[in-house]
């Protein structure tokens, strides 16, 4: 969105007939949606690899249902991704350093045993590793939260 937003198409597609929500939902639904059928994906995979390689396929439900839990997480990095880019394009770069982070805590964190604050920082460290925990929900819900106010600052800054 913020190439697109100086380069000009962004500008462009604000003054068609059709409210700003809609061009902000396109670009919301592709990464949402994309990164679903990622995780999903990844999760079917981890199924498909343990079942065949125990022939016991009595996980697989539990295989995918954490593998949308993960996708919870996700979401709510992506989340925060649309109202920053929404509110403030040129801070985009922060988010990255933001994803970045939570992904090398999730990582590495528990090898190196940092302080549990910090791990906490981390929302993939929340989710469970099994369906356990409603974790994963909570921050679905989160995340429709926060794209909500994304698309209200998006309505209200202008689009250069």
């Amino acid at each position: 969105m913020k190439i697109d937003e100086e380069e000009g198409r962004l500008g462009a597609l604000a003054v068609a007939p059709r409210r700003r929500s809609y061009i902000l939902a396109g670009y919301v639904a592709t990464t949402i949606g994309g990164t679903l059928i990622v995780v999903m994906t990844g999760g079917a995979a981890l199924a498909i690899g343990y079942g065949a390689a125990g022939d016991d396929w009595s996980l697989t439900g539990d295989i995918l249902r954490a593998a949308l839990s993960q996708w919870g997480a996700v979401a709510l990095i992506l989340a925060v991704a649309v109202l920053v880019a929404a509110a403030r394009p040129s801070w985009s770069p922060l988010v990255w350093f933001g994803y970045t982070l939570a992904v090398v805590i999730a990582l590495f964190g528990p090898i190196f045993d940092p302080p549990q604050w910090l791990l906490d920082t981390s929302p993939l460290l929340h989710t469970a590793v099994f369906p356990a925990n409603a974790a994963g929900v909570l921050f679905g819900i989160a995340a429709v939260g926060v794209i909500a106010a994304g698309f209200g600052a998006f309505a209200r800054r202008d689009l250069g």
